[in-house]
């Protein structure tokens, strides 16, 4: 299973627009209050970076910010556990205050990646699953790795009779 989380962690690294060793990860979280807070810590924990939340975070030349006591220190990836909606207020909802303001345009300026970029979501249609395929070999000139779910999913499979 650590195999997992290592390759996980390097991937992550790689994703990074700088030419930076190490470049700084983080996980953006919604906060303690999250149901998924406890999800978030974890997989920090276990891929070896800081889960941060919007507070944590500033913008300054169109550049993403951690706050490290007294100091800023650039951050290259950011690994994206707020809702797409919620991710800058600038641009999405105005009103929120889980997302970064100038996160998009950040990444449309390549200063940070953004991993499961806004609009990413798209791609957990379920009317898509049927394109999928032809979408992989367009895009990528492989075939995919795993097949697609049964229909129904596992939780059909589990359902008692009543």
């Amino acid at each position: 299973m650590r195999g997992f989380f290592n390759i996980m962690t390097a991937a992550l690294q790689d994703a990074s627009p700088a030419s930076v060793e190490p470049p700084r990860v983080v996980l953006l979280s919604p906060g303690a209050n999250s149901e998924t807070a406890f999800e978030h810590g974890f997989l920090a924990s276990l891929l070896g970076f800081p889960v941060v939340e919007a507070d944590d975070l500033v913008m300054r030349q169109g550049k993403v910010w951690l706050r490290a006591g007294d100091r800023l220190e650039q951050v290259d990836v950011v690994l994206r556990r707020v809702d797409a909606s919620f991710s800058d207020p600038l641009e999405l909802r105005g009103d929120s205050q889980l997302g970064i303001p100038g996160l998009i345009e950040a990444t449309r300026n390549r200063t940070v990646a953004v991993v499961n970029p806004v609009g990413a979501g798209i791609l957990e249609n379920s009317a898509l699953m049927a394109h999928l395929p032809a979408a992989a070999q367009a895009l990528l000139g492989e075939e995919l790795l795993l097949r697609e779910a049964p229909p129904g999913g596992a939780a059909t499979r589990w359902r008692t009779r009543t």
